[in-house]
């Protein structure tokens, strides 16, 4: 007897794909009956095969809460994918709230339903519209989606379940990186010339991260890890050239001028179509362009890596971020500065490619801060 029929005797699926996507990651399906198969479509219990089966890759893979719901989502709508809408987002719901997370069916109109997961209340999420009610701040599962239109919600939450936290220093175990190869020109501010070094980025953390909902303040994010190899080939280029630098205010003003224009300026609706979206480092070097805020994210990721004493603040100002950088080494005399907490922070000024640190530009229109964040 053919092994199919076997298990059709037995009652078992047969899938046409026998594994899903995870971020170039091939994950094999869980052996479900038919019989659980049809009760999870029809009721929405979660078999306890299936529950073991998620929980497994969440160690396998280190995934962290929102990593989590990325691979719920996917394996949902990769196993049930003849499944309607509406069964899918049911038994995704049923999914998490399995897991322990509270979750929510947002009924929108024609009785469309939008899956979605809360996260912690005191979190301002800023990539697009969320839902609030009986005091939960609920997002989209599916990225890049906005709250838009949800009439009611089935809310399935119960005493012990949790708040997704928006945590970006935890990446997944991934097993296909996807390298790219990039090349970047700059202006070297010790040779006083035209330069370039080349790295090598990961599509898939690149993918991964750009799939996270953004939060407010961002002041972290240039703490979230970079791929192996983009650390092994960037900073291997880099110190040549920063080794060659006099002073540590040499190195540091070679840093500046690298994101200053190696990273060319554009805003976040060109690059990526969203008003608000901070990039992570990773992003940014492999996009080779940002707005204001993902230049300071980088540059705090570069002297993070070198000058790891530093002390560092994100200066706030209408429309525009820049980073105030407190070096001891450096006099202070009549340059410009931003006193925060007593300590004197030199401002650095990422946009364009006029200054270095602790230059004289912002003597004739000081502008002031209206938000620092360390």
């Amino acid at each position: 007897m053919p092994a199919l029929c076997i298990l059709l005797s037995l009652g078992w699926m047969h899938l046409k794909s026998q594994s899903f996507d995870f971020y170039g990651s091939e994950i094999k399906f869980p052996a479900l009956s038919v019989s659980a198969h049809d009760s999870l479509v029809k009721t929405s219990l979660v078999p306890m095969v299936l529950g073991d089966y998620i929980r497994s890759n969440i160690r396998q893979l280190n995934l962290d809460d929102w990593a989590i719901v990325l691979f719920v989502n996917k394996y949902v709508d990769a196993q049930f994918a003849d499944a309607a809408e509406a069964d899918k987002t049911r038994i995704l719901t049923s999914c998490l709230f399995t897991l322990g997370m509270n979750a929510a069916i947002g009924v929108r109109n024609k009785h469309r339903m939008l899956p979605l997961v809360s996260i912690d209340k005191r979190t301002k999420y800023v990539n697009g519209p969320y839902f609030e009610q009986d005091g939960y701040k609920f997002l989209p599962v599916e990225p890049g989606k906005g709250a838009f239109g949800i009439r009611k919600l089935l809310i399935r939450s119960k005493e012990g379940n949790k708040d997704i936290r928006l945590d970006y220093t935890i990446v997944p175990i991934f097993t296909e990186q996807r390298l790219v190869k990039k090349e970047v020109f700059f202006f070297n501010d010790h040779s006083r010339l035209t330069d370039s070094l080349s790295y090598e980025y990961s599509k898939t953390y690149v993918e991964y991260f750009n799939d996270l909902p953004r939060r407010e303040p961002n002041e972290n994010y240039y703490k979230a890890p970079v791929s192996n190899a983009l650390a092994g080939s960037l900073f291997p280029s880099l110190n040549e050239k920063v080794g060659v630098c006099g002073s540590r205010t040499d190195s540091i003003n070679f840093l500046i001028k690298f994101v200053q224009t190696a990273i060319e300026f554009r805003e976040d609706i060109e690059i990526y179509g969203k008003k608000d979206f901070c990039s992570f480092p990773e992003g940014t070097l492999a996009m080779g362009e940002g707005d204001c805020e993902d230049k300071c994210e980088l540059f705090a990721f570069l002297i993070a890596h070198y000058f790891h004493d530093l002390d560092l603040l994100f200066l706030y100002y209408p429309h525009h971020v820049r980073v105030g950088l407190a070096d001891p080494t450096v006099p202070v005399g009549t340059k410009t500065y931003h006193t925060f907490n007593g300590q004197k922070y030199f401002i650095v000024e990422l946009q364009n490619g006029a200054t270095v640190l602790g230059d004289q530009i912002f003597t004739k229109n000081p502008d002031y801060p209206s938000k620092v964040v360390r």
